[in-house]
Formats: C-alpha cells, structure tokens, sequence
C-alpha cells in the first residue's frame, strides 16, 4: 500500500503543472531478466514509439526488486497504444515480461 501511495505521489509530482492533452499509462510488470537487459529491449522500440507519437515520461525499477519494470507513457489514444502492444508482442516476449503480471491504468487530467 505505501508503494502504490509513494508511486501515485511521484506520478502527480511529475505531472503538476504540465496540461495533459492526451492520455497517459501507468504500466507495470514483472520481468524475468535484469532490469538492464529489460530496458535494453524496451529502448529498442523507442523509433517506434516516437513514430506512434508516445512519450515516455518515465522508465525504472522497484527500489527493492529490479524485475518489477514501471514505465509511463503519454499516448494519443487506447487504440494506438493496443496496436503497438500487438504489433510489438514479440518484443515484449524477448524482454522476460510475464504477461499475466501487466497491469495498465490509463490516467487523465
């Protein structure tokens, strides 16, 4: 519970102040490599995800578990962030992410 309370407070932290346009994903997951061998893998997408107009606002790790990944994204819609999911699964496969432990909330201002 003080975790989800600490990472709720980060989020809004970086978030004050900025006019929220489009949607923006809270995603997390647990992964079964390092964090850096994760995160490898997640920036090889970054093209992609530029070309599909998402911003990633942040990316990193539970202080105290490496293999639990959070990153959230600024999105233009559910639409283009569900192509890219199904378009990039594989990739998603070759970084270690469990997919029963993704978890998304989408936020909005």
């Amino acid at each position: 519970m003080l975790r989800a309370n600490l990472k709720n407070l980060w989020i809004q932290r970086c978030l004050v102040g900025r006019k929220i346009t489009m949607p923006v994903f809270v995603i997390n997951a647990t992964t079964s490599k390092t964090y850096r061998e994760w995160k490898e893998v997640f920036d090889s997408v970054e093209d992609k995800r530029k070309a599909a107009g998402i911003e990633v606002l942040y990316v990193g790790h539970a202080l105290e578990n490496e293999q639990q990944v959070h990153h959230v994204q600024r999105v233009s819609s559910k639409e283009v962030f569900m192509r890219l999911m199904d378009e990039n699964r594989h990739v998603i496969e070759a970084s270690g992410v469990d997919p029963s432990s993704v978890s998304v909330t989408v936020c909005t201002d």
